[in-house]
């Protein structure tokens, strides 16, 4: 956390019991008045499992010297490698969690249905097994193909979007599973880039709009209505890591690649990239938008 002129930085370490795999805010604004800050982790276990844990945390906003206090909330065992877990936007206790394990599927928790650490469970792990276990609701199989993300529409309640190296990507509802009914998980409609993808992410205002990034260094921006492309563009030299969009400027988008690089996009105007970040020197595997600024 930096002070206003950016001359302190604070840093809170926090030990997982395993390597880190993916990690990000659940939806809320810092400040004080908003309570304690939430953020999700998944983490690969010793058994040859994933943790997927939620913490709570106070910014230190009341605290003289601004400290940074995280303490464990839930935690959720769940067999095979969790590669990435992400809230619903509508519903932050709904989480997907994208496993390369499990049928290389992804899993649906309901946090809400998984008791707190300070309510007794402390040294329980929920090993899911069964639509029975604490929290479980359900997983998606996608047997033939390598996932490598997944992207909830925050403008439609229990629409998600898978990609896969092999060049698709699937929309699907899953809100009939959400609420504990049949679902034989066939998708909505299905996007074919060419080739392989390395992440998606939906408009943050738009219900029809999204885009995706790919190893040969490009980003797309697709139309849910026609099903097409709208257009194309060669973001990077080498991968295309990354994309999202702005979670408050809805046309403003960004990337990073292999070549060390970060782009800002307007995707009213996508042919060149509106400012380039270069203060890497190796390549960006990751991006992310602060949701509060």
């Amino acid at each position: 956390r930096c002070s206003a002129l950016y001359d302190q930085i604070t840093v809170h370490k926090i030990q997982c019991s395993g390597n880190v795999t993916s990690s990000k805010w659940l939806p809320g604004r810092p400040g004080k008045e908003q309570g304690p800050q939430r953020f999700i982790v998944s983490a690969t276990d010793s058994r040859d499992g994933s943790d997927i844990l939620t913490y709570t945390v106070s910014m230190g906003y009341d605290d003289p010297e601004g400290e940074i206090q995280a303490e464990l909330e839930k935690l959720v065992y769940c067999d095979g490698e969790v590669e990435e877990v992400t809230c619903m936007p509508q519903n932050p206790d709904i989480i997907a969690a994208r496993c390369q394990e499990c049928d290389r599927g992804v899993r649906f928790y309901d946090l809400s249905e998984v008791k707190s650490l300070s309510s007794g469970s402390k040294n329980k792990r929920s090993r899911v097994r069964t639509s029975e276990e604490e929290g479980y609701i359900g997983s998606y199989c996608l047997k033939n193909f390598s996932s490598t993300s997944v992207s909830w529409n925050p403008n439609r309640e229990g629409q998600l979007l898978t990609s896969c190296k092999e060049g698709e990507m699937y929309l699907w509802d899953v809100t009939t599973l959400l609420k504990g009914g049949e679902d034989n998980g066939r998708y909505l409609t299905r996007f074919s880039v060419g080739n392989p993808i390395t992440g998606v992410d939906w408009s943050k205002g738009n219900d029809f709009l999204f885009g995706s990034t790919a190893e040969n260094g490009s980003l797309c921006l697709w139309d849910k209505r026609t099903e097409k492309k709208v257009t194309e563009v060669i973001a990077h030299q080498g991968r295309a890591t990354g994309f999202q969009f702005n979670p408050l400027e809805t046309n403003i988008a960004a990337t990073c690649g292999s070549d060390a690089l970060v782009k800002i996009w307007d995707t009213r105007m996508p042919k060149e990239a509106k400012s380039v970040l270069k203060w890497h020197n190796s390549e960006v595997s990751q991006i992310a938008w602060a949701s509060f600024n």
